[in-house]
Order: C-alpha cells, then sequence, then structure tokens
C-alpha cells in the first residue's frame, strides 16, 4: 500500500475527527443504495474513548488507511484492523469499537441492499448474509477509487462523481467477497448458475437496444464469457451472442410494428452499424426484408396474424 502518499494525504489536508458525505439517492442497476461516506481521521484518541455495543440497520464498510483500530463482536470475539486491510459489517450484526490508535485514517461506506425482486438482489444478499464479519487485503484499485473520494471531498467536484466512484468501489469489493464466501457444492452450484443467468438475461432485455456483446454481459454477472457461454448452452442450447441476436430480431419486429420510424432510425436505436447491416440481420433472422414485413403487417392488421413464410430460424 503506497503509505507515503497517504502520509502526505494527512499533511495536507487537516480534516475534523469526522467528515461525512452524505450521498443522494439515485438509480442504478444495482440493488445497492450507498448512503454515507465517514472519512475519520484520529490524530490521538481520547483518554476517556469508550464505545458501547451496538447494530446498524445498514452495511458498514471500513477502509484502515493508517493506524490501527480493534472491534469486538458478540458473541463472535474480536478483530484488529492493520493498515491496508477492509473490514465488513453486516447489517445487525452487534459490535462495539475497543480500540483507535494514533493517528487512524478510517473510511467507512454505509450502504443498504434494496429493490426489487431480482437475481441481483437474491445474489447479493446471498454472499453478504453469508458471513458476519469479513475481512481482507485492500488492493490497488480499491485504493485507487479512495483517492478518488478524498480528492472529491476537497474539491468542488459533483456528489455523482463521488457516488459513482464509490458504487464502483462497493461492486468490486462485492466480487472480492464473493469468492471467499459462497460455498462450492453441487446444489449451491446450481443456484449460483440460475441466478447467474437470470441476471444475465434481465441485463440483455434492460440493453437491448444498445450495441452489447457478449463481452459486456459476462462482465456484468461477474463471469468469464466462456463460463456464461457454458450456462447459456446448458439452459437454452445457445450461446449468449446467439440470444442477443434472437432478442434483436424479436425486438426489431415489435419495433416495425408499432411504429413509423425510418429504417436507419430503427438501425440506430437496436445498435447496429446502418440501414444496410440491419436489413441483412432482419432478413437472415425472418427470411423477408424489414420493409417487405412492416407492409406486410399492416395489410394483416385487424385480422388473425399469422407468421409470413420463409422464416429460416
Amino acid at each position: 500500500m503506497d503509505s507515503d502518499r497517504i502520509q502526505k494525504f494527512l499533511n495536507d489536508h487537516k480534516f475534523d475527527r469526522y467528515q461525512n458525505i452524505f450521498l443522494p439517492k439515485f438509480h442504478t442497476d444495482y440493488p445497492i443504495t450507498l448512503n454515507r461516506i465517514c472519512i475519520q481521521h484520529i490524530e490521538a484518541p481520547p483518554a476517556d474513548f469508550k464505545s458501547n455495543f451496538h447494530a446498524h440497520s445498514y452495511y458498514e464498510l471500513h477502509f484502515l488507511l493508517s493506524g490501527c483500530a480493534s472491534y469486538l463482536f458478540d458473541p463472535d470475539g474480536s478483530v484488529r484492523l492493520i493498515p491496508g486491510y477492509w473490514l465488513l459489517i453486516p447489517c445487525h450484526v452487534t459490535h462495539k469499537i475497543l480500540q483507535y490508535t494514533a493517528n487512524t485514517l478510517l473510511v467507512t461506506f454505509q450502504f443498504c441492499i434494496a429493490g426489487e425482486d431480482t437475481a441481483y438482489v437474491h445474489l447479493f444478499k446471498d454472499i453478504l448474509h453469508r458471513t458476519s464479519v469479513l475481512t481482507e487485503q485492500i488492493t490497488e484499485e480499491q485504493l485507487q477509487a479512495l483517492f478518488e473520494i478524498f480528492e472529491a471531498s476537497t474539491a468542488p467536484l459533483s456528489l455523482l462523481t463521488t457516488q459513482n466512484t464509490a458504487l464502483n468501489l462497493v461492486i468490486n469489493l462485492m466480487k472480492s467477497i464473493e469468492r471467499h464466501i459462497l460455498p462450492s457444492d453441487d446444489n449451491q452450484n446450481i443456484r449460483n448458475r440460475d441466478a447467474r443467468y437470470q441476471m444475465a438475461l434481465e441485463y440483455i432485455g434492460d440493453n437491448i437496444c444498445r450495441k452489447i456483446g457478449a463481452e459486456d454481459v459476462a462482465s456484468n454477472v461477474y463471469l468469464s464469457v466462456r463460463h456464461l457461454n457454458r450456462i447459456f448452452q446448458k439452459k437454452i442450447g445457445k450461446t449468449v451472442s446467439e440470444y442477443i441476436l434472437l432478442k434483436k430480431a424479436d425486438r426489431s419486429k415489435e419495433v416495425l410494428q408499432i411504429s413509423d420510424l425510418p429504417l436507419h432510425d430503427i438501425a440506430t436505436e437496436l445498435g447496429f452499424r446502418d440501414e444496410y447491416y440491419f436489413s441483412r440481420f432482419f432478413k437472415k433472422a425472418w427470411g423477408i426484408s424489414p420493409h417487405q414485413y412492416r407492409l406486410w403487417y399492416r395489410r394483416q392488421y385487424g385480422n388473425q396474424i399469422q407468421e409470413p413464410p420463409q422464416s429460416n430460424r
């Protein structure tokens, strides 16, 4: 860990004992709501320092950059956090702070898991509820994000910039937590595959009007393309890329049915390079050109509609 950079930061910026950054709520693709970031610099802890047992309705994520901090958990014993490590305290876990040493720099994130009943929510809650307390070394990527937050907290930058950086940091951490606590038994592996599959379907459905590929989907469900392709092959007998194309084909029919948009606008909306590539794609999928399909659909509208001939799907 870059201790010289941390010390320079402490020399250049004088914080109160607590510096709170309250974050506005805003919609993301993840079921995480960040409430607050607290930058805590304790030059010398008070002689009468005392913390009582308490618990929170939110998760606390502590990053310790200098000094030391000790915590007591009831009934699981104590944890001594040393510089360069983070500590996750899940909601409703009873704990108290035993000690801070001199020159302690602690960055605390408060966040909740909330949202609709989606695969993301289930997976995140499953990850976090499988551990009472977890600690691990801070990575270089996480450290860089912390310094970006430091700089934002001392400069007139937008809260949105700070929140995006903080959210990405928590997502990065979730990947690290998952590697440690998800068991490897067959039943759990099946549940985990099902959750990733549902997450992938949701991501593709939400982004079908963008230019997305298998790499984008795999990255958003924290798997390699190869691994995700194996899951899709077992589920539906198709690769991720093939499934994306099928969904784009379905969506292109819907747009042609309900709109008068020119073909080049539809091509742009669906993430194709131009009208020519869209027309080639549509004809390969449905055996008929987009223009011909639109005319056929308009003639059939109001009657019992049947699929046009020559569909080669």
